[in-house]
């Protein structure tokens, strides 16, 4: 009995190490006479072809008899008996052996039949058959399932294979032609973009020249098509990179009220035309700073509140601006509300699909390729946000951009005390008022009350409600189309701000009115003796500033050496010990910051004061961390001048009169009537140069240039107190900031008016 569990362990472990279904065939025969007293053993198979028998494996080889029996129990029915029975088949021979036929299956699976001839045979005997049979017949269907398997996978692995070489060559193929298109739109954007830019810069110049009103309105519509289709190829730029996936964010840190607001003024003059109110509303909390790509944050803004002036015929457009931080992170969220015809949920579906518009009307009014949304919601999705859109017919549109930012910087309050503010406006300009009044810590009081009154300049009621309380102070908010203050308020002690406007504008004016008022509380009876004997060096590219800082130094009894650039100053800075040195922030050659670090290389102690026109407190903060000692904002006045030297050079200031209220009578009484004449010819002399500069860069659609022009114009004109130029070209200056395009040539016109209206005035003033 040990024998047989022998042979029936080895048995077993003998399928388990044939891997393929002959082999367990094999372990079959090379078993059964040990387990069997067999003469003779045949496995036969069924040829899946002819489905006839055939021996495939013997033992004995020679055992050629086997082939009789297996021919006489095909044609006695033995051999399909056994077939159908799941024991054997036993038939007596001639010589008295006996043939057994046992079927190697189970219920899902044929192997084959045993054919064997034995001398005897037992009922035990031919159960263990019958076991070893059924055995084997499960292993057998096994092995071929394995092998089908097997070849299943080889098969899928073959395929996989081919089909990841056909998708590697076909997206070789969709990278190949989309390195080809980029290529391609781009060489045609430049190509398109250098005769377009001198066909505006061609028209900008005759339109200059331009006398007839109706050929200059035709000229004026040849330069609106020009830009309208140089606006196009930008955004069919733009899609390119987007779509081949190279987009890249610059982050830098930026002010987003200050980007929201300069998008603003860029378009108010366009809005203004068309009588709607343009107002920026902040949340409390929302960030002083946040580093973001600055750009493409202004490039979203610019397509959403220019679709919304466009479309918008009448009321207001609104940006609001919130925030919410979240360990560390800033979401922020800018929301553009208008009043115009709004949009049909079925136009909305498609609103945002590259070069749809939604209804082909749109397209014929007011032209454009259908990409400005599409793009915008690319930047914004780049930028970790996205653009949401909420509108009815009939009520008007609000959509939302959502950006967000890896770290910023929380707004924070003034710590200094502010006076009491009572707002005297209305609708939308006050509820914006109102933002900015919070985020600065204060609440608007009742006007009797008031030490400020922040006015609507062209709200008559309000103007009106101001003059009747003449002690205080005044803060006009003045339209970007107004050229100055109302008349009845002109001659009251006031600053400005122009709408829209930004927490830090009212801030700045705010600390400008405060100043005024130090000024003349602490003014002593009789003027302090000059800063006699300093010897100060000083920079300007510009020559009306150089004059002005040279007549100014001169009556506070300076020796002063004013050079024209930064290169001259640095040159010149170790020539003698100097008392302090002034070098004006942005020059063309050398700008103060790189003056100053090359003047501070070569040892140079003296104290540096910055001289600049951009007079906010960010902007002083700047130039003290650049290595600036000091800061006098432009336009200068002999008081700010005194105290700075005097802080600097630890003299006495000379406590003059500060400047009156912004009139050339004013001036010419405080420089003199000869040092006036010699300002304003030189101012006359170089303003000419500075407006065709700016018209050949408009032409050639070169921003920077325009802006730089565009601030020597807005500094030397604050400097002779002609507001209105100085409006005319800050908001030129705006404009090439912005990169607004399309506001860049009317306010080229603005400015241009500006000057032919107040030249006169400035030619009679100085000759008489």
């Amino acid at each position: 009995m040990s024998a047989l569990l022998e042979a029936l362990v080895s048995f077993e472990a003998s399928l388990a190490t044939r891997q393929e279904p002959a082999g367990v065939l094999h372990a079959l025969l090379d078993h059964l006479p040990s387990l069997l007293p067999l003469r003779a053993v045949a496995l036969v198979t069924i040829d899946d072809a002819t489905l006839l028998p055939t021996i495939a494996l013997r033992r004995p080889s020679t055992a050629q008899e086997l082939d009789q029996e297996l021919a006489r129990i095909v044609e006695d029915g033995s051999f399909a008996l056994a077939l159908r029975r799941g024991e054997a088949v036993v038939a007596e021979r001639s010589d008295r052996s006996l043939l057994l036929v046992q079927a190697c299956a189970d219920p899902e699976h044929l192997a084959g039949l045993v054919l064997a001839i034995v001398e005897r045979v037992d009922s035990e005997q031919l159960a263990l058959l019958a076991v070893l049979a059924a055995r084997t017949a499960t292993a057998h269907h096994n092995r071929e399932l394995l092998a089908q398997q097997r070849a299943h996978a080889a098969q899928l692995e073959r395929m996989v294979a081919e089909r990841t070489r056909e998708l590697a060559a076909a997206l070789e193929k969709a990278e190949t032609a989309s390195r080809a298109k980029s290529a391609f739109l781009a060489t045609m954007s430049h190509e398109l973009r250098t005769p377009l830019n001198g066909i505006i810069g061609l028209t900008d110049t005759l339109m200059t020249d331009e006398r007839d009103a109706v050929r200059r309105e035709r000229l004026a519509v040849v330069r609106s098509c020009a830009e309208a289709l140089l606006a196009q190829i930008e955004g069919i730029l733009d899609f390119s990179r987007i779509e081949a996936g190279k987009l890249e964010l610059v982050n830098t840190e930026c002010d987003p009220e200050a980007i929201a607001v300069g998008v603003l003024r860029a378009l108010a003059p366009r809005a203004a035309s068309k009588g709607l109110q343009l107002l920026w509303l902040p949340s409390a909390d929302f960030p002083a700073r946040v580093w973001l790509d600055d750009h493409r944050l202004q490039q979203v803004l610019t397509n959403l509140v220019g679709n919304a002036v466009k479309f918008t015929e009448r009321g207001r457009v609104i940006v609001r601006g919130a925030a919410q931080c979240q360990d560390g992170r800033w979401q922020l969220a800018f929301t553009v509300d208008d009043s115009g015809p709004g949009i049909a949920p079925e136009v909305q579906a498609r609103l945002f699909t590259p070069f749809s518009q939604g209804d082909a009307r749109i397209n014929r009014r007011y032209g454009g390729t259908g990409l400005g949304l599409s793009i915008a919601r690319h930047l914004c999705r780049a930028m970790g946000g996205d653009i949401a859109l909420e509108s009815a017919v009939g009520v008007g549109s609000r959509f939302t951009a959502r950006v967000s930012s890896e770290r910023g910087v929380p707004w924070e309050r003034s710590s200094s005390a502010l006076p009491r503010i009572a707002v005297l406006a209305s609708g939308w300009l006050k509820e914006a008022a109102l933002a900015c009044l919070q985020r600065l810590g204060t609440q608007p009081c009742a006007a009797a009350q008031a030490e400020v009154l922040l006015v609507d300049a062209s709200d008559a009621p309000a103007v009106a409600e101001a003059a009747a309380l003449p002690e205080a102070s005044l803060l006009l908010a003045i339209s970007p189309t107004a050229s100055s203050a109302p008349a009845a308020l002109a001659a009251r002690r006031h600053a400005t701000v122009l709408v829209p406007f930004a927490t830090r504008d009212l801030a700045e004016a705010l600390a400008k009115l405060a100043a005024a008022a130090s000024d003349r509380a602490s003014r002593p009876a009789e003027a302090a003796p000059p800063l006699a004997g300093l010897q100060v060096l000083a920079a300007d590219d510009q020559e009306v500033n150089r004059l002005v800082l040279e007549l100014l130094l001169q009556r506070l009894g300076v020796a002063a050496l004013i050079v024209d650039g930064g290169a001259a100053a640095v040159a010149l800075s170790t020539a003698r010990r100097w008392d302090a040195i002034l070098l004006d922030c942005q020059m063309p050659d050398v700008d103060g910051f790189t003056a100053a670090a090359r003047i501070r290389a070569f040892g140079v102690r003296a104290p540096l004061i910055a001289v600049t026109a951009d007079a906010s407190e960010r902007d002083r903060e700047h130039c003290l961390a650049h290595g600036f000692d000091d800061f006098v904002p432009k336009p200068v006045e002999l008081a700010q001048l005194a105290a700075a030297l005097s802080r600097q050079c630890r003299r006495a200031p000379e406590a003059a009169e500060p400047a009156p209220s912004e009139q050339l009578a004013a001036l010419r009484a405080e420089i003199g009537g000869e040092a006036f004449a010699a300002v304003v010819q030189a101012f006359l002399a170089e303003l000419p140069a500075h407006l065709a500069a700016i018209a050949d860069a408009v032409a050639q659609g070169d921003l920077p240039l325009v802006a730089r022009h565009a601030h020597a114009v807005k500094g030397d004109a604050a400097n002779l107190r002609l507001r209105e130029l100085a409006a005319a070209a800050k908001r030129l200056e705006q404009a090439a900031k912005a990169g607004d395009r399309e506001a860049l040539a009317p306010a080229a016109e603005e400015l241009r008016r500006a000057w032919s209206a107040c030249a006169p005035l400035l030619s009679a003033t100085a000759a008489s």
